[in-house]
């Protein structure tokens, strides 16, 4: 006998199901009758479509608490608390995914331990680098020689701000040996950076300690002349004496005895004035203010000594790094007081050691280079 054809045995089968229906007495319709081969309609209702199959519910009845497991692993391994704590979690998250990830969950533990040890030696290397940098004996000498160049320049615009970052600004441009070059590590840096801040703060008090000694009842050689002259031989600095200079240090020493001027950060409250009398309208006004300024304490604390020998601006006659200080002590900025509701931006010593470049590139043509002029009122 031929086999029979595919078609012939589904017919068979057919009728031998309904063979089966009528022998039970049951309806064609009955899900009864619903051949085994044929997969049951699935509720489409929310809450019961989301249920996993007979099947795969007895599998998460099997998938056991990974938690203490995870706590072994963190515990074995050394783990960090943040990241004990992110392995706990995704364990409590894979017994609920509805299917056991024990391998998964220690290879995720040996991750994190690896992501742990990274963080520790990112760390350890960015101490090393910090360490790696060593105050020369020679450089302590130049630190000194640029923080002051700046407080004894009378172009400077603030006092504060970032004075520090425009100083070492000029000494990388001066090619000074030994001190971070711009591309050195931030750590290096930065730790170069504080020890010129640290040198600023250092001068701008003996600044005040003398004006302030310069106040007392009977001090000797309280003009202007002479405390700017001990100021200058003392720090044996090459900064010359001249007129602008005394103007500066007669606002310097008014703020010691202005009531309004008491309470507030001292030098703070000299760039706010600074900068409100270059702001004003006028152009002249901040010249004008700082020469009734200086007469009035001529008037209150003598004449100038003949003794001190008042000398010429710096320009092309003076030395070069004097020359270079000059230029940029007009931008020294202080966006805390330029800016005091805004964010404001800080130059970093990158770009103000490159400002020099950009002007000579034509790069800076609406920003004419500064000079002394400026201190004339035409800022």
């Amino acid at each position: 006998m031929a086999p029979l054809s595919l078609l012939e045995r589904g017919r068979a089968r057919a009728a031998a199901a309904q063979q089966r229906t009528s022998d039970l007495g049951l309806p064609p319709s009955s899900p009864s009758a619903t051949p085994r081969s044929t997969s049951p309609v699935r509720s489409t209702d929310n809450d019961e479509q989301d249920l996993p199959p007979p099947a795969l519910s007895r599998a998460v009845a099997r998938v056991p608490n990974l938690v203490p497991l995870g706590q072994r692993s963190a515990k074995r391994l050394k783990l960090t608390p943040s990241s004990e704590q992110e392995l706990l979690r995704i364990c409590e998250a894979s017994a609920s995914a509805h299917y056991p990830f024990e391998r998964q969950i220690l290879q995720t533990a040996v991750t994190l331990k690896v992501k742990d040890d990274l963080d520790e030696m990112r760390a350890a290397m960015e101490k090393s680098k910090a360490q790696e940098f060593k105050l020369s004996a020679d450089v302590k000498p130049e630190i000194r020689k640029f923080s002051r160049g700046f407080l004894l320049d009378p172009t400077v615009h603030f006092y504060e701000g970032n004075l520090a970052e425009t100083v070492v600004a000029v000494m990388q441009k001066e090619k000074i040996a030994h001190i971070p070059s711009k591309d050195a590590s931030k750590s290096v840096r930065s730790e170069f950076l504080s020890v010129v801040r640290h040198q600023i703060s250092v001068d701008k008090n003996h600044i005040k300690s003398e004006l302030e000694e310069s106040l007392k009842r009977g001090a000797e050689n309280a003009d202007l002349a002479s405390v700017v002259s001990r100021i200058v031989s003392t720090w044996g600095a090459e900064s010359p004496i001249t007129l602008k200079l005394l103007w500066r240090f007669g606002l310097m020493r008014v703020f010691l005895t202005d009531d309004e001027a008491k309470g507030r950060k001292y030098w703070g409250a000299i760039d706010k004035e600074l900068h409100t009398l270059r702001s004003d309208e006028d152009a002249g006004v901040y010249v004008y203010s700082l020469q009734e300024n200086f007469e009035s304490d001529v008037e209150k604390y003598g004449k100038l000594s003949s003794d001190v020998e008042l000398e010429n601006d710096v320009g092309p006659h003076s030395a070069k790094w004097l020359q270079r200080v000059q230029k940029l002590a007009p931008r020294v900025e202080n966006v805390k007081v330029t800016n005091p509701n805004g964010a404001g931006r800080k130059r970093t010593v990158r770009e103000l050691s490159d400002i020099e470049e950009e002007e000579a590139a034509g790069e800076k043509e609406n920003e004419p280079p500064v000079t002394a002029d400026d201190e004339n009122g035409t800022d």
